[in-house]
């Protein structure tokens, strides 16, 4: 007996699939159109956030955003830094694996909205109008700025489209496997309002068994425990990792009064929803959707994909807007809307075949309805292009903050940290863009936009905001240097503390960033000092009011080496006035050859200098190229023209070996120290800093990376030593200083996840007692002893404004 031959597609079902062929490499090719001008040139600040968290999280590091840092959930997007993670394990780096994700993404939404339109739905009837609508998508300028920005706007809009079409499947048959729960799923880890489409989900599912089979089916069921068992399985981990139910940024940015906001149609968010409707003339295209509602056929749907579309407008809302530019928000907007109006001109189609079956044969019929529901799905494009092009060229024109623009910000931070001898490694960065700034600065950050702080996220909206970040600020962080803002300034009280002005210094608005008001500032324990250090010979003081205090000059350089020297100076009187400063390095008898400097590095004039305190300045020397004895001179003029000249004692030898010799013995001591106890491995690094300055930092970096390994297991040493006697918190200080060194030390961690949980229960106890000073520096404690016990955090910050000054 012959095998049963399958039956080929009809000539209806042919022409359909070449259609939805057609209507799917239209909407490629207006994606491609629109996205070329971003794909692997911009990337918008907030993406490289997660881009961060990537880089850590992939190389051993946990969810920080500094290796050594607190664990915090910086990020809402779990499911693209999973994805990311993946990328950067395999070679790619975040920039490209985003811009090629973004781009594979969106090419997968238009396939989704091509499958839903070839599958047929219950019947054989497909609604293939719905590939007629996908140029809707894929013109939308939002769609691919945002795609295209490194941000997780793809895999959402994926997802999305996913979850409506296997949703709208599954309804129509009792005995579907519930794959929709694993989109739905995805999606609910991929933005936290994403759970709202698996809850619009269920109950479109729950209507559809009530209307068809009278009852909840089996397959509810099984959508139900699928999703209900993944997210709660995420959630339970979520809870455990970080602590916290939410992330971290929905504490930074979510404010109170939010019913308040929902009804004033002067609030940010409606006006941030209006203009985008305005915008892509999305008015009209929306009354376009009503003949939707009006089918038999596919009413349900439609009612499920307009709550879907109503729930993607009402985030931004909630979010009270964004500051972005061109609706990062409202991206995937279109992704039910262009379903919606598919089945409209669908239905509008077979409104006008019925009527025209009145009048002429079934060709006829058939031949108005593809043409008007061809006609009717198109016709939005036509609304909406000419708002897209505008709001794309004008994007264009002034774009967002850009990951890469922040990026030489931080560049810029790095010359001030090089013009005061110090290392951005060993410095805490305070800045507003953690973007740019987080995955560019190889330091510490401090984020006073709160996303990557947890202290500062819980309590910014409370009560106790000023007297928290007086404390936090000035006495827990101290960061070395600043970068402050307009509104974000004000907002974190920093600028109108008193303590600012006294810890702090203006640097000149040599680099403004922004426009003004803005303000970069640098701690003055760098280079003020209250008594003078031990020097040499006896202080000069030069006719033109000013005294020299101090000189350390390196004993040797290698010839035509850069290397900074330090000097120490004092104002001598109030009316001080010198008017150039110079250098010059010879050999005793040639001409003194001098040049002309900016004191203190060009950041406070003589003229400004405190009389009461001691300021150590960088002066950058450049070795000459002969070998020999040499010394270094300083010449003050007054603004009368009166110079005046001094010999510093110290001679620099110039020399390969020398410089060699000199780098050699500093590492020696550094080593010395750095075996002999805790307080010697503190000392080290001055040694090793000098080293690095003499010969640079490649060429003793396998010396310095011996050195700090030493200096690490000191640390741990002293620790355990100290956790033998019982003081606990002491012994957490010791460890505090080796993450620095090596966050991913096996031991460290293991010691450190051992006290850490001691000092929490301790921390506990005092908390149940109602002890909140003890258990505050007991969770304190727990916290520096490991970084990663993200429930020390916690409680440290429950119990933080309970503790009497």
């Amino acid at each position: 007996m012959a095998a049963p031959t399958k039956a080929l597609p009809t000539r209806s079902v042919v022409a359909i699939a070449l259609l939805i062929v057609a209507g799917m490499v239209a909407s490629s090719i207006l994606y491609a159109d629109a996205a070329k001008a971003f794909f692997q040139k911009y990337w918008v600040d907030d993406a490289a956030i997660s881009f961060t968290f990537v880089r850590h999280i992939a190389e051993g590091y946990g969810s920080v955003a500094y290796p050594g840092g607190e664990r915090v959930e910086g990020f809402s997007n779990p499911s693209w830094v999973g994805l990311l993670v993946l990328a950067y394990r395999v070679g790619v780096e975040p920039f490209a694996a985003s811009q090629y994700l973004g781009m594979a993404f969106a090419i997968g939404t238009l396939l989704i909205l091509a499958l839903f339109a070839y599958l047929p739905l219950g019947d054989d009837r497909r609604p293939w109008t719905v590939a007629l609508a996908m140029p809707l998508i894929a013109s939308n300028a939002g769609f691919a700025i945002w795609n295209q920005s490194g941000l997780e706007n793809g895999v959402y809009g994926f997802l999305l489209a996913a979850a409506l079409l296997l949703a709208v499947r599954e309804a129509r048959r009792e005995r579907a496997i519930p794959w929709s729960a694993l989109a739905l799923f995805s999606l609910a880890v991929t933005r936290p309002e994403g759970v709202g489409h698996a809850a619009l989900a269920g109950c479109y599912l729950l209507l559809s068994d009530l209307f068809t089979w009278r009852r909840p089916t089996r397959r509810l069921l099984y959508w139900a425990l699928a999703f209900g068992g993944l997210f709660g399985l995420y959630q339970l981990w979520h809870y455990i990792y970080f602590a916290w139910p939410l992330p971290n940024t929905y504490y930074a940015k979510v404010r109170p009064a939010l019913m308040e906001r929902l009804f004033d149609l002067d609030s940010p968010g409606w006006v941030y929803l209006l203009g985008y409707l305005k915008e892509y003339n999305f008015w009209p295209v929306l009354a376009l959707l009503l003949p939707a509602f009006l089918s038999r056929r596919f009413w349900r749907e439609s009612l499920y994909l307009a709550l879907t579309a109503t729930y993607v407008a009402f985030f931004p809302l909630v979010a009270n807007g964004d500051w972005m530019k061109s609706w990062r928000f409202l991206s995937y907007f279109p992704v039910p809307v262009a379903i919606l109006l598919g089945l409209a001109g669908w239905q509008v189609g077979n409104w006008c075949a019925a009527a025209a079956r009145r009048f002429g044969g079934e060709k006829v019929a058939a031949a108005l309805a593809i043409a008007v529901a061809a006609a009717y799905a198109l016709l939005p494009l036509g609304m909406t292009y000419p708002g897209s092009k505008k709001a794309l060229a004008g994007f264009m024109e002034d774009r967002e903050v850009s990951a890469k623009g922040i990026a030489k910000r931080v560049k810029w931070w790095d010359k001030v940290a090089e013009k005061a001898a110090l290392r951005p490694a060993d410095l805490l960065y305070c800045d507003m863009d953690m973007g740019g700034s987080s995955y560019n600065w190889t330091g510490r950050i401090l984020d006073i936009g709160y996303l990557l702080d947890v202290p500062m996220a819980r309590h910014r909206y409370t009560k106790d905001w000023r007297r928290m970040m007086d404390e936090y600020f000035f006495t827990e962080r101290q960061p070395d240097l600043i970068h402050m803002r307009r509104g974000w300034g004000q907002a974190t009280t920093v600028p109108s503390n008193p303590k600012f002005e006294r810890d702090y210094l203006r640097l000149p608005e040599d680099r403004k960033f922004s426009s003004i008001p803005n303000g970069n500032f640098v701690r003055r324990v760098w280079f003020e000092r209250e008594t003078p250090p031990a020097a040499d010979f006896p202080p000069f003081v030069f006719r033109a009011g000013v005294g020299l205090y101090g000189a350390e000059i390196p004993a040797a350089l290698p010839p035509g080496r850069r290397a900074p020297i330090f000097l120490t100076w004092k104002r001598e009187t109030a009316d001080a006035a010198p008017g150039r400063f110079s250098i010059a390095i010879t050999r005793p008898g040639q001409a003194l050859n001098f040049v002309d400097y900016s004191p203190l590095m060009g950041w406070l004039p003589p003229t400004k200098w405190p009389t009461d305190r001691y300021l150590r300045e960088v002066v950058p020397l450049t070795a000459p190229t002969v070998d020999g004895e040499y010394f270094v001179y300083l010449a003050v003029t007054s603004d009368e023209g009166d110079r005046q000249i001094f010999q510093i004692p110290q001679s620099v030898t110039i020399g390969e070996a020398a410089g060699r010799q000199a780098a050699d013995d500093l590492l020696a001591k550094a080593r010395a120290a750095a075996e002999r106890d805790a307080a010697g491995a503190d000392e080290a690094p001055q040694y090793l800093r000098r080293a690095e300055q003499i010969l640079g930092a490649k060429a003793v970096h396998r010396e310095v990376a011996k050195i700090d390994r030493q200096r690490l297991e000191t640390y741990r040493q002293a620790a355990a030593a100290a956790e033998q006697n019982g003081a606990d918190v002491e012994a957490a200080g010791l460890l505090a200083r080796g993450w620095r060194i090596d966050a991913r030390d096996k031991e460290l961690n293991k010691m450190g996840w051992r006290l850490a949980d001691r000092l929490y229960q301790a921390g506990r106890g005092f908390q149940s007692r109602r002890e909140w000073n003890e258990a505050y520096r007991q969770f304190s404690a727990a916290c520096q002893a490991q970084p990663q016990h993200a429930w020390a955090r916690r409680r440290a910050e429950e119990v933080r404004m309970l503790r009497t000054p």
